[in-house]
């Protein structure tokens, strides 16, 4: 059994830590779920050093024990700057960066950031995703395709 790596972005753990939050029942039971995989040491848990450096000690000791720390070097920094010329702001790049060193197959987030990615997105935001397909679309990539007839008579 492979054990499944899990990045939990800024505005994730914002929204658990937060109990105004519009997002916070909703990020609170994606977090649930994803503290039994971890107990079932199905998942492990991530978060960016640099996302973790800005929350109190015991606050992320009571509420984000499990969560991993993935430090932040600067030679990440580097290949983040080199993200960034491709149109990415720098917490997402640095996020992609750190996804691809600890092949991290799953995301939380309340962004849409992370849509277009290959990669699982455990999306607890408000609003609608939008590449959501229209109700009754049919693709047919995925579709059987229609038995070919012969046009000989």
């Amino acid at each position: 059994m492979s054990i499944r790596g899990v990045l939990i972005d800024r505005g994730f753990i914002g929204a658990i830590l937060n109990a105004e939050s519009s997002d916070h029942a909703r990020a609170k039971a994606i977090y649930a779920d994803l503290l039994v995989g971890y107990e079932a040491r199905t998942k492990r848990l991530f978060a960016l050093s640099t996302v973790l450096a800005d929350i109190p000690q015991p606050l992320r000791k009571a509420a984000l024990g499990p969560v991993l720390v993935t430090r932040v070097t600067g030679q990440h920094r580097r290949a983040a700057a080199r993200i960034r010329t491709k149109g990415f702001d720098s917490e997402l790049a640095l996020s992609l960066v750190m996804i691809k060193r600890e092949r991290i197959r799953a995301v939380a987030t309340l962004s849409h950031d992370y849509d277009t990615f290959d990669i699982e997105v455990l999306f607890a935001g408000s609003e609608r995703p939008p590449y959501e397909m229209p109700a009754g679309y049919v693709s047919y990539g995925t579709e059987p395709q229609p038995v070919r007839q012969s046009t000989d008579g």
